[in-house]
């Protein structure tokens, strides 16, 4: 296995650099090799996060069966229990892709690690009727958006403030379970580069 590797660590990788810059040049290659490293390492931290989150579980379950945290819902109570805003006076609307399969997984994954699922509500843009609390044209008009901006980066709205792409999954992960609310150290992150990475994801939905 160790010549095979070599040959194509020298070989292959050299080679498929060398068409990616005759096909878009050397910036765009430096630039690319710079956001996946930094999604990698944002995959990685993650998946830490998760794994911290999952050994502190029974901490809260044990909360839980002593009364002293919100009543734990179903996936399903859940996802129709987050159609309306029933326990918290600030909004906290998540506007995403309803047809994008990576968009409902994260949904999922959210609903799944929030404290009250109660207190944030979601609504796919191409099927507004779906969330009868909400009116969506009204949304429009207060934030100054357009629906087509929806189609290429995830909305948040916290309270008076709209956040979008990869501010707008920082913002979400803030309101979920320990330690997610970590992920805001992702602010420190220059915005461009934040986007970036945002894009490049999304551009790989499937």
């Amino acid at each position: 296995m160790g010549p095979l590797l070599t040959g194509f660590l020298v070989g292959v990788i050299p080679g498929l650099a060398l068409l990616y810059v005759a096909k878009n040049g050397h910036s765009r290659l430096i630039t690319d090799v710079i956001v996946f490293l930094i999604v990698g390492v944002l995959f990685g931290s993650f998946c830490v996060m998760e794994i911290v989150n999952l050994m502190i579980w029974p901490f809260r379950l044990c909360r839980r069966l002593l009364g002293l945290g919100p009543k734990r819902l179903s996936a399903s109570e859940a996802s129709d229990a987050a159609t309306g805003r029933k326990t918290t006076d600030k909004r906290r609307i998540v506007i995403f892709d309803g047809v994008c399969v990576l968009c409902n997984k994260f949904g999922a994954f959210v609903v799944s690690h929030l404290p009250d699922p109660n207190t944030v509500s979601f609504l796919p843009f191409q099927d507004p009727q779906s969330n009868p609390h909400l009116n969506i044209k009204r949304l429009e008009q207060e934030f100054s958006f357009k629906a087509e901006q929806l189609q290429d980066r995830i909305a948040v709205i916290d309270g008076d403030d709209i956040k979008w792409g990869a501010d707008a999954i920082i913002t979400i992960l803030t309101w979920c379970y320990f330690p997610f609310p970590f992920a805001k150290l992702g602010l420190l992150i220059p915005h461009p580069i934040r986007d970036a990475c945002y894009l490049t994801v999304a551009k790989k939905q499937v």
